[in-house]
Formats: C-alpha cells, structure tokens, sequence
C-alpha cells in the first residue's frame, strides 16, 4: 500500500502537516504528484494552524498565499498608529509625539512571533506561535490609569502595562476578540475566558443552558465551542460547532457576584497580590465563574435557498446553519453556510436589571433574529447604484451564485459583510437606534473596494480598515490622531496635527513611508478606538526561514531539525 492510496484528501488534511519541511521537500522531488501535493494551498494552511498557531479563517477571507505567509511567518512584524496614548505605545523605537498621535505606522519590537493581534479602547492583546498571550495598554481607561511595578498586581481593569508583558495562563490560546473595556480568548481545549483584569481573568464553566442541552440531547454531546465575539461593553458571544449561537453578561447579577466573592477571598489570602508582576510576567489567578448561558433562538425557517454549503454539491434540504458571529454595541450578525446575514438585537442589556429583562425577552422567544436581505441577497444589492462588478475593466452580470457572502465583522454601531473573488464587494450596515429601542440600518457599499480581492475589513468607532489578497491595507473614515495612518491631514493653528479630518475613499497606507521601496506584505489588520494595527513581513527578506532565532532561548519555536529547509522550496 503507498501513500498515494490513501487519497488526496487524508494527506492533505490530516498527514502531510504533520512532517518536517524536510520531508515535504524531499517528497516533492519523487513524483508530480506529491509535487502537486506539497504545494496545495490547504496543506499550507493546515501548516499554519499546526506550527504557527495561526488560524487565518478566524480573521481573514484569504482562500490562497497560505505558503507565503508560512515563509513570512519567521520574521513577522507588528506595525502600530494612531493615538498610542496609555501605553499603548509599547517598546517602539520612534520618539513620541506630545499628543501620542503616530500619523503613519511604526513598527514594534517584540522578541516573540506574533501570529494574532486585537485592539480594545486602549489596549492591545497579542498571542503567539506558542498560544501564549501578552498585553499592553489600559484595558479600562475610563477608569484612570494605574502604573504596575516589579511585585504589584494587575488586580484591577485599569492597570497599565508600559510594555509587551506576557500573561501566564496555564493553556493555550487560539483566538481572542476584544470589546472596548474587556476581552474574551479562546483556548485549546474550546474553553472561553473572560478578562475584566489582566492578572485576575474568569474561566467560564457551564452549569446552566449549555451543559443542560448537552445532556438532554445526546447528538449535540460532543459539540464543542470554536468562536467568541466580544460585544462593545459588556457581553460575550460563542458559537458552537453545530451552529447555535450562546450569551453571557459581564454584568449578570450572578457573575457579579462569584466574581466579587472570589476577588475578596483572594484579596484576604494574599493580601492583593494574586495576579502579581513577577520578572516582566503576569502570574495569573483565574477565577471560575458558573455560567447559565442564554441560548439564542433557532433561526427563521423561511429562509431563502442562496448557496449550497461549501464543498457540497447539494444541501439535501438541510437547514441552513450559523458559521460565523460578529459582535457590535448592542447586536449580534451571524452568517450562514449557505450565505444568509441576519441581526439578533440586543439592546438594553447593561445593568443588572436590563440583563435580567433582556435574558426573559430572549428565553420567551420574543427577540428572534431579523433576517437582512439587502445585505446578502443578488436582487437587493444590485440595486444600489454603488455595486459595480467588473472583469478586467469590463461590467459583468452577477448572479446569486456568484455572489456569496462569506465574512462578517462588527465593531459598535457598523458590520461590515464582504464577498470574495475577483469582484470582490464589501457592504458596510451602519446600525443606528431609534425610537423603541429599535435599530435601522442604513447599507454602504464601497466601489473603490470592489474587485480588488478584499478579505478583511475591520471597524472602529470612526474608522475602518480593509486588507486584500496581496498585503495591501487600506484605511477611510475620520482621522484621530492617526488613526489612518495616512500622515498629517490638517493642523490646528498651533501647529498640532488637527483631531477630525475625513477621507471619505478607502486609501492605501504606506506601511513605511520614508522607505518606499521597503515592499512589506500585511497578512492580518485590526483597528479599535483611535488606533489601527496590522501584522506582516518584508517581501526582500530573501534570507533561510531556519536563520536566526526569533522566540527567546527559554522558548524555542521549533527544533533545526524540524524547521530546516531548502530555499529551493520557498522558490516553487
């Protein structure tokens, strides 16, 4: 039996990234078949996922490069702008400006391989190749800050952390989704954690909705968590793997109170230093809170047939199923496999009273979700005078399926929906309230964007943020100190750079603008407040991915062994 017996499929999923770059390029002088093999784009993702750590269907659309970024991914870069005040600044090397405002990116020095970075109001929280995660900012600078020394602990929302500081967690983190005063991170073992404090962040367990249905309904037992989504102040969504979409509150009565207690009992223990600055780390003492988490109602069954599920020919008259949620201020969007875009609301729910009222409203089914077919559907979009699909400069006719939404994001009162592919749109849904507690949206769809292979658009309270296919980051909105990175807007009379400038069209960011011939490839970009991030590597790097060491000595990426390879390879 040889290995080509097993199928294309077994290798490329499940063997292949399992082997040494070696190996892989070894195999790849034996035949055109394991040629053609070792150089399919979703062996490389697989490799990313396995080496690195990085998940890039979890923040990205990108369906090709995978192999390239692999290659990058031994000398990534974090580039940060905008308004760097609150330590958000970290170790950067460029001097600071008097209003924190860095008008183009700057690039940070970190001594790890940064592989996932998120934003919150004022802070930025990283992992690494090795699931381990680091912090600097404020977490809560409504709050003040707080400056932590050598022994202190980040017992409270407003501690700041000057620079890069690890937290010491014992699990790996896969993915992390941030609001604008807490964070919530997703381990290894599809366990969800909730950071309110840096030094003191809450395990979630479920005792209450999620672990009930589990045992009454023995085919959902195994079902697993695989997304969080951060809402804008204080809930927590996460998805589960067969489709249904659960909530907790921050500022549930009862989580209020665990958490409370066990914060007290920690401050009497140990006299307040449990979560404490210990040689540059944050030793962490979790706190498990009991969860009773709402379910959110079934979807609508009328929905219309749009797409079949990917990788399937035919759907079988299966319902369509959620596999994506984004979280906003006070509303969830989720996305289907077949490509429907729906809203859950949820306004109202802040203090403890609300949240109470709000957990009624949707156990008693009275919030449903509110289907949006001006965001999804061919017929609908097609009608907005901004919606022009072309090939090659020429106009084409699209139909449904050519046009399939495949990626969701949201940040306060905006989603953003996009399609991919050689016309590419993406439809910004600016969510507003009006009277009755109930929310209008109104649609924007970017022709500049389009058919330029977008495949990640990210939102803040004033700006957004678009990357394509080929590393190129785009940025529009209102410019606060920075925040486009586009350089100096305008200036006040004094000779400050002015607070408020807009570009209405989404403009290309230079990620090194004193270097111009400098071609940086950005893989991943994010954005919050009035600050902008992305992660890339240089294209002219031309040197061996196993040439210098990129982690510490106290954590090695990998052995030589395992990471040697020929350049050879990289030049296929």
């Amino acid at each position: 039996m040889s290995l080509s017996s097993l199928g294309e499929y077994l290798l490329i999923d499940h063997l292949f990234p399992y082997l040494y770059l070696s190996s892989l390029l070894a195999l790849t002088c034996t035949s055109r078949f394991y040629a053609r093999i070792c150089s399919d784009p979703i062996l490389w993702k697989r490799k990313l996922e396995r080496d690195f750590n990085y998940f890039p269907s979890s923040d990205t659309a990108r369906i090709s490069g995978f192999k390239l970024i692999y290659k990058g991914l031994h000398r990534p870069q974090v580039y940060l702008w905008g308004h760097l005040a609150s330590g958000r600044r970290g170790e950067l090397d460029a001097t600071p400006p008097t209003n924190h405002a860095y008008m183009y990116p700057v690039q940070l020095k970190m001594n790890r391989r940064i592989v996932t970075l998120v934003p919150s109001g004022w802070s930025y929280h990283a992992i690494d190749e090795n699931g381990n995660i680091y912090i600097w900012g404020t977490l809560n600078g409504l709050e003040g800050e707080r400056r932590v020394e050598e022994g202190m602990a980040f017992s409270e929302s407003h501690c700041t952390a000057s620079v890069p500081t690890q937290l010491e967690l014992p699990t790996r983190f896969t993915a992390i989704s941030c609001g604008r005063i807490h964070a919530t991170a997703l381990d290894s073992k599809h366990r969800v954690w909730i950071f309110n404090r840096w030094g003191r962040p809450n395990l979630l367990t479920f005792t209450g909705t999620l672990e009930d249905q589990r045992r009454r309904n023995p085919l959902i037992a195994n079902t697993k968590i695989i997304q969080v989504a951060c809402g804008y102040y204080s809930f927590v969504a996460f998805l589960t793997d067969d489709g249904r979409v659960f909530i907790s509150w921050t500022t549930d009565r009862e989580f209020l109170r665990q958490d409370t207690a066990m914060n007290t009992a920690l401050d009497e223990a140990d006299n307040g230093v449990s979560g404490r600055l210990v040689s540059g780390v944050i030793k962490c003492a979790p706190i498990p809170i009991d969860v009773d988490a709402t379910l959110i109602p079934e979807l609508p069954s009328d929905l219309p047939k749009l797409h079949n599920p990917e990788g399937e020919d035919d759907d079988d008259g299966r319902a369509p199923k959620i596999v994506k949620i984004a979280a906003g201020r006070a509303f969830i969007v989720a996305l289907t496999d077949q490509g429907h875009v729906l809203r859950f609301d949820l306004s109202g729910g802040i203090v403890p009273e609300d949240v109470e009222e709000l957990k009624n409203d949707i156990i008693s089914n009275v919030r449903q979700w509110t289907y949006l077919p001006q965001l999804c559907e061919i017929e609908d979009v097609k009608e907005d005078p901004n919606f022009r699909p072309e090939v090659d400069g020429q106009p084409i006719t699209v139909s449904q399926q050519d046009f399939k939404i495949t990626h969701v994001s949201a940040h306060m009162d905006s989603a953003v929906v996009y399609s991919t592919g050689a016309f590419s749109t993406v439809i910004v849904a600016g969510m507003t309230m009006v009277r009755g507690g109930g929310r209008h949206m109104q649609r924007t769809i970017l022709p500049e964007l389009q058919n330029k292979n977008i495949i990640s658009v990210t939102a803040s309270e004033y700006h957004y943020a678009a990357l394509d296919t080929n590393g190129t980051v785009y940025t529009w909105g209102t410019d606060l100190c920075g925040s486009l990175g586009l350089g100096l807007l305008d200036r006040t009379a004094d000779g400050f750079p002015a607070v408020g400038a807009s570009v209405s069209e989404p403009t290309p960011v230079q990620i090194h603008p004193n270097n111009p011939g400098r071609r940086t490839f950005c893989f991943s970009l994010t954005a919050a407040g009035w600050h902008t991030a992305a992660l890339g590597f240089d294209l002219d790097d031309h040197c061996d991915p196993m040439e210098g060491p990129v982690s510490s000595p106290e954590q090695p990426v990998a052995s030589t062994s395992q990471r040697q390879s020929s350049w050879r390879f990289w030049k296929r």
